[in-house]
């Protein structure tokens, strides 16, 4: 159990600088669409399909108490670093989750509230949730941990409510209907974005340029202030995301590996990536969503283009243990197989209510 602990802060150590990233949302008339890009040195991975009724124990351990549930929605998230550890992700309400690195970030303290770690908060949000009230109407009954990841939160939903969910100082801070002007999130305090972004608002020139988290929040604030009504809102996000994406690293930003716009409403998935260039979507209403078949995943970087609800496969814990042991090969740790073994099989843990109850 200690190496398997140990594992999981090594894991979630390879990305201290995995979320130099940009999210907003687009809201006009009657579309609402979450954009985010992931920035990053790799861009491998797998979105995973993740069924409702899954009875779930946290991946975290003694002295800690593991938070338990049931998961009520279902969801697809975007995973890097093993499933049920996802970077983000829509669930069939149309509640999106991501997350984006903030240095600033003190997580609480352990305490004896169930706990679960950084990134399994996202997935305990979708599979609990159906909306951003709900989210913060729970904010502080289950403890975040850190393990290593110094991350804020994202969250939208169908409707358009947005929040900027943030741990300063050990406590939750919130922002959210007025105290969120602008709706998007990149790597300083949503407090600091906004005070050096308002002067921008209503700009068209002499924006901010490059990649440093202050400026791509002032671009995006300004883009978003005067977006244009007439224009295709997909190809409009993937636009605003392009203005804020990274060609190249640097000391601070990372290559722009990942450009995904959840359509809220719609529940639809629009996702590109650096290795893959060619749009892709996935309809979630086409999506089974029982937990009486296996979780689906599918490559990140398929070479597929259009559609792809008909071209997953099922889950395996050695497709698992192929995405551990591909984000491991960076040369930050070389961890035992014995370790990557009992990691790719946590999922496994999970079991369906329904079989439960037979």
């Amino acid at each position: 159990m200690k190496s398997f602990l140990v594992f999981v802060g090594l894991m979630l150590a390879l990305c201290p600088a995995v979320f130099p990233c940009s999210a907003f949302l687009e809201s006009r008339g009657n579309e609402v669409l979450l954009a985010r890009n992931l920035d990053w040195d790799y861009g491998h991975g797998m979105l995973v399909v993740n069924p409702r009724g899954l009875e779930k124990t946290a991946l975290i351990g003694a002295p800690n108490k593991p938070a338990q549930w049931t998961s009520k929605y279902g969801s697809v998230t975007f995973n890097q670093v093993g499933r049920e550890l996802p970077y983000g992700g829509i669930n069939e309400k149309g509640l999106d989750v991501e997350q984006l690195w903030l240095r600033s970030t003190q997580f609480p303290a352990p305490n004896d509230l169930p706990a679960l770690h950084e990134l399994q908060w996202i997935q305990y949000q979708l599979d609990m949730f159906s909306s951003v009230r709900e989210v913060l109407a729970n904010l502080g009954k289950i403890n975040v941990l850190k393990r290593v990841a110094t991350v804020h939160y994202f969250a939208c939903d169908a409707s358009g409510e947005c929040a900027a969910i943030e741990l300063i100082g050990g406590k939750f801070t919130v922002h959210s209907g007025k105290s969120l002007p602008v709706r998007a999130l990149t790597n300083d305090t949503y407090k600091d974005s906004i005070a050096y972004g308002k002067p921008y608002l209503s700009s068209r020139d002499h924006l901010p340029g490059g990649r440093k988290s202050l400026a791509r929040f002032a671009r995006l604030g300004a883009s978003l202030a005067r977006s244009d009504a007439a224009a295709d809102p997909v190809a409009d996000s993937f636009a605003k995301l392009s203005d804020v994406s990274s060609a190249k690293s640097d000391d601070d930003d990372e290559t722009t590996q990942w450009s995904i716009v959840n359509d809220l409403k719609r529940r639809i998935i629009h996702f590109k990536t650096r290795e893959s260039p060619t749009e892709k979507t996935l309809d979630l209403s086409r999506l089974d969503f029982s937990c009486s078949r296996p979780a689906r995943v599918i490559d990140v970087n398929t070479p597929a283009s259009g559609d792809l609800s008909g071209k997953f496969m099922d889950y395996s814990a050695e497709l698992n243990a192929g995405l551990v042991n591909k984000s491991l090969a960076t040369g930050f740790a070389h961890l035992p197989p014995e370790t990557i073994e009992r990691t790719s099989r946590y999922p496994d843990s999970a079991v369906c209510r329904r079989r439960a109850a037979q």
